[in-house]
């Protein structure tokens, strides 16, 4: 695993670029999830932001 290449890189409300020195993004371990924490100096946005390796969503009724 390389921690670095998976760390984000925007943010995914506002998109700017998280490479400021006021911005955060903190990588944890929940189990086997990696989870990073992110916070956006720009929009002052906060979460976590995790890897989804397979989703299940139904398609909308027309």
């Amino acid at each position: 695993m390389n921690h670095l290449h998976d760390l984000p890189r925007y943010c995914p409300d506002c998109g700017v670029t998280l490479t400021e020195e006021d911005d955060l993004a903190v990588e944890y371990w929940q189990g086997e999830q990696r989870i990073y924490h992110v916070w956006c100096r720009t929009c002052s946005w906060a979460g976590d932001i995790t890897r989804v390796r397979r989703m299940v969503g139904h398609e909308p009724a027309d």
